[in-house]
């Protein structure tokens, strides 16, 4: 009996969440808009999504931006999605690792009506990659 509850325990977890649809979708920020370049944002909007409705939202800060660090750290925090600006392959290729879904190449609107947007199927994308070399400073911007 042991063995079965300790074999079906991380199975209930999985089929919990799956049938519940629980989602935790990240979005880079500027102010309340989505940040350009996820690596540049000061704080990031967590939003906790249950049958296609957010049920809540967490405000964080994020680490301070290196290679590889946040996309560990919005993994650790639990997200199943972000949504983002410009990113290059490498960066979406590091979120994928982790099972986080990017979605990529979002206005930089407000992040509320962008998740709306995005649950509704109403977002619009370019899914493009910011696929150039140049330094990711606040400067930078996509035309």
């Amino acid at each position: 009996m042991k063995y079965f509850i300790e074999t079906i325990k991380p199975s209930f977890s999985y089929w919990f969440k799956s049938a519940f649809k629980m989602r935790k979708i990240a979005i880079p920020l500027n102010g309340d808009n989505l940040h350009g370049h996820f690596g540049g944002a000061g704080m990031f909007k967590f939003y906790i999504v249950e049958n296609n409705i957010v049920v809540n939202t967490e405000m964080l800060k994020p680490p301070p931006h290196e290679p590889g660090v946040i996309p560990k750290w919005v993994a650790e925090m639990g997200a199943t999605e972000i949504i983002l600006g410009g990113i290059g392959q490498r960066a979406v290729t590091i979120f994928e690792q982790f099972k986080i879904k990017v979605i990529k190449g979002a206005a930089e609107e407000n992040a509320d009506l962008i998740i709306e947007k995005y649950l509704t199927d109403t977002l619009e994308s370019t899914g493009e990659n910011c696929n150039h070399d140049h330094d990711h400073g606040d400067g930078h911007h996509h035309n």
